[in-house]
């Protein structure tokens, strides 16, 4: 995992990403969805601007977001109450959070297909 210096891009391409989160596994097994992943020789540093998890449906849902770097997790947001009806901000563009090679943004939550995850990041290399 090397750590790109990003004072002289050449390139800063703005991107949404977005996906339907499946039922917890507190294992971190197969129902955490990879919502982004830096590859591990992409060259690239990608600086997340702002993520939002919307509830769509009428339960109360719990949301674990997190970065998996070589394999351990570091939860943004772990066991977040995300009330039904409800969008949650995790992060602003006034908080930016870089995922280096190697690094996947994951999620998960309590309902089934209740929750959106929205995510916005500059693609830098």
């Amino acid at each position: 995992m090397a750590n790109p210096n990003i004072v002289n891009v050449s390139t800063i391409n703005g991107n949404t990403a977005v996906a339907t989160l499946n039922t917890l596994s507190l294992t971190g097994g197969s129902a955490t969805v990879n919502v982004i992943s830096n590859a591990a020789s992409s060259n690239k540093i990608l600086k997340l601007n702002t993520l939002a998890l919307t509830n769509f449906t009428a339960s109360n849902t719990t949301t674990y977001v997190s970065i998996n770097r070589s394999g351990t997790q570091y939860y943004l947001a772990g066991y977040l109450l995300t009330p039904f009806f409800s969008t949650t901000f995790l992060t602003s563009k006034t908080e930016p959070i870089y995922l280096m090679e190697g690094d996947t943004l994951q999620a998960n939550t309590s309902v089934n297909n209740s929750i959106s995850l929205i995510a916005s990041f500059d693609e830098i290399s």
